[in-house]
């Protein structure tokens, strides 16, 4: 028994060196996965920004290209009413779109009704800065939803007349930010996929060839699908 024990203890010893390379290897391997998925997300949030940043620039086109409307400068109800009903007929995610005189009163909407703004801080800093403004999350007084306003002043002669606002719907920009993410996701995990293909089988050869070893990933990523959307996607993205 005393020489069996001895065996054991020399193997034992003999051993520790290899399971503590193992364990340190194991635990680096852990470290730069979590750092890679911590890179990752941090890469996604920025590339979610710039999104948001590309939709608010083309929001402020639509809103500069409103501005010059002849019917909003002269105050043409019928006439802007007709034509921002049409261009919200093009662009769903917007709610509705107003122009306002600088006491804030609407005399052109999308959907007929009207609504005083003055009290908005949107409208107060846009009539103020006479610049482009984007407003925070509120709950619209012509439509009753959550929403995102922005605004920028309308001008005739030089002369600062009123204020055109469109306001985009929460839910579709949430809808659509995590579409644009969930995109990504599936083309990193199929780049990933890819990845481990050409360093796990760089022979492949045949029938075998340019399949993916890693199953579940693969099946995730070319068969997964976006949530169902009811909105048309935001053309200037």
């Amino acid at each position: 028994m005393a020489l069996l024990s001895r065996l054991f203890m020399l193997v034992a010893v003999a051993l520790l060196p290899a399971i503590a390379i193992q364990s340190y290897n194991e635990f680096e391997l852990r470290h730069s996965r979590q750092m890679e998925v911590q890179e990752q997300a941090l890469g996604l949030a920025k590339l979610a920004a710039a999104q948001q940043q590309q939709i608010v620039a083309g929001i402020r086109q639509v809103l500069i290209a409103l501005s010059e409307l002849p019917a909003i400068k002269a105050r043409a109800a019928e006439a802007c009413s007709a034509y921002l009903s049409t261009i919200k007929r093009r662009y769903p995610a917007f709610l509705t779109f107003a122009a306002v005189d600088m006491n804030g009163q609407s005399f052109c909407t999308t959907n007929g009704k009207t609504a005083n703004v003055a009290d908005r801080s949107y409208f107060a800093n846009a009539t103020r800065t006479g610049e482009f403004t984007v407003g925070e999350f509120t709950v619209g007084r012509l439509t009753g939803s959550h929403l995102i306003p922005f605004a920028l002043p309308f001008y005739d002669d030089d002369r600062m007349e009123g204020v055109v606002i469109a306001t985009l719907s929460l839910d579709w920009l949430a809808e659509f930010i995590a579409q644009w993410v969930f995109r990504r996701v599936r083309r990193s995990l199929l780049q990933t996929a890819t990845a481990h293909t050409s360093h796990a089988t760089p022979m492949a050869t045949g029938s075998s060839a340019g399949r993916c070893p890693v199953t579940n990933i693969c099946r995730f990523a070319t068969r997964a699908r976006p949530p169902r959307s009811t909105l048309t996607r935001w053309s200037g993205s």
